[in-house]
């Protein structure tokens, strides 16, 4: 629910006061999980899913996905990492060292493992603001 909400499942989604908010645990309330048979056949060669929503006039939509983000066979799974990667490390890090690294893993088989791990600590041990 709180990813439907925000748009994204980061640290913040999971802080205990946002998962408690009456947002969330009113649409949490209104989510039915059902088990799908073809689903599961489907996996581990795909990790599919679908969502069906009731609208307030009576409709249904729904929508089935072969490949979400994340999947390896998604075509845009290295754009998500990078970005979540950003979001995530950022704070730690500062934006350059992020940057550096992203460029990093976009070309891993020219990369330095030393440049990595200098990148990937964060300076003196202390939080870049």
């Amino acid at each position: 629910a709180v990813a439907v909400l925000d748009g994204a499942v980061l640290a913040a989604q999971f802080e205990p006061p946002r998962l408690a908010g009456d947002d969330v645990t009113a649409l949490a309330n209104r989510i039915e999980i059902v088990a799908d048979a073809d689903l599961d056949t489907r996996y581990p060669a795909q990790f599919c899913g679908w969502v069906e929503v009731d609208t307030r006039h009576g409709g249904r939509s729904r929508i089935d996905v072969d490949n979400p983000s994340g999947s390896a066979d998604n075509p845009r799974r290295a754009d998500g990492i990078l970005s979540k990667f950003a979001a995530l490390a950022t704070r730690a890090l500062g934006p350059e060292a992020v940057t550096r690294l992203q460029a990093c893993f976009l070309a891993l088989a020219d990369s330095s493992v030393q440049e990595i791990l200098r990148l990937a600590a964060p300076s003196g041990g202390q939080r870049a603001e």
